[in-house]
């Protein structure tokens, strides 16, 4: 079965934690929903490249290396996401948590499809799905 189901519960996680720390800053906090986004999704990035280096590919070769390159596809999901979040919610008129979760899909497949050759490079006998 490969490594899907444990990059989906990953991605679950990383997903239930974004959510949570974006509701608390935008709600609580009062923070507006763009900066919410960006600040929840960088806490999100860390987590899920931790649990990806540790859980998903363990055996995975030049961390470092591979951080870069994660780090440089966070940031083109951040722009993305961020891009798009605010033209769901300022353009379509969806609430800013709804657009949030339609944001997080699109991203999640994009990610799925490029994680596995750029963290997962250098895992032994690996097959994504």
């Amino acid at each position: 079965m490969g490594r899907f189901p444990q990059y989906a519960l990953t991605g679950a996680v990383g997903t239930l934690f974004n959510l949570v720390v974006f509701w608390l800053l935008t709600e609580y906090l009062g923070l507006w929903y763009v900066l919410a986004s960006i600040a929840a999704f960088l806490v999100r990035s860390f987590f899920k490249f931790t649990l990806l280096c540790l859980w998903v590919y363990p055996k995975a070769r030049g961390v470092r290396h591979r951080m870069w390159w994660f780090l440089g596809m966070e940031a083109f999901g951040l722009i993305l996401g961020t891009t798009l979040l605010y033209l769901g919610v300022e353009g379509l008129g969806i609430p800013h948590l709804p657009a949030l979760v339609l944001v997080i899909t699109i991203l999640y497949l994009v990610s799925f499809l490029a994680s596995r050759h750029i963290v997962g490079k250098g895992h032994e006998g690996d097959s994504v799905i």
